[in-house]
């Protein structure tokens, strides 16, 4: 898919000629940036047209989720597959069980801490009387796009932490070659 899709980076010089993991990690959240902008988009046009209709039934094609369901695989196609990559990549042959479960792991640490936050979400909306963000009694009337607003802002600032944490990290091949280059300084000193 990376050669029919990037053409051009086939002819950059580099070890493989594949992205790293890091392109395909950035590309990966990029994408879920793009799916929850597209998703909050499309939300609040469903929302404005069942409100002027005055109806509960979606006014909308099923066509109309194609685009956000693309970049989802798209993210999953990047991200999720550069993780599990990377797991791997970092722990010994005789561990290789042990990264899927990490990937899995985290999956389960990701899905308590969402439903955790739409539980803060839906209480702190509620509160006054106002309509909550989530889980209203009128669908029509929550206004579920302020959520995905947030956790689209959530997505950039991971984005950010991801690229912060990335750019700090150093694998045992990176930090081999540091000491020998280190050695080599010291000794082209003596």
């Amino acid at each position: 898919m990376q050669d029919s899709t990037f053409p051009r980076k086939r002819k950059e010089p580099s070890k493989d000629g594949r992205f790293t993991l890091r392109h395909r990690s950035n590309t990966g959240i990029v994408m879920a940036i793009l799916c929850i902008l597209v998703t909050r988009i499309e939300e609040k046009q469903h929302r404005e047209a069942a409100l002027r209709k005055g109806t509960f039934e979606s006014l909308l094609h099923m066509l109309a989720l194609t685009p956000q369901f693309a970049l989802s695989g798209l993210n999953e196609a990047f991200a999720a597959v550069s993780i599990m990559e990377h797991y791997t990549n970092l722990l010994p042959e005789s561990m290789r069980t042990i990264s899927g479960a990490l990937f899995f792991l985290s999956f389960s640490a990701a899905n308590y801490i969402n439903t955790t936050l739409a539980n803060l979400v839906y209480t702190l909306t509620m509160k006054d009387g106002k309509i909550p963000w989530l889980g209203g009694k009128d669908l029509n009337k929550v206004t579920l796009d302020k959520y995905y607003f947030l956790i689209g802002g959530l997505t950039c600032f991971n984005l950010i932490y991801f690229n912060v944490c990335a750019y700090r990290y150093l694998t045992k091949k990176a930090e081999i070659t540091l000491e020998l280059k280190s050695e080599d300084e010291m000794q082209l000193a003596a």
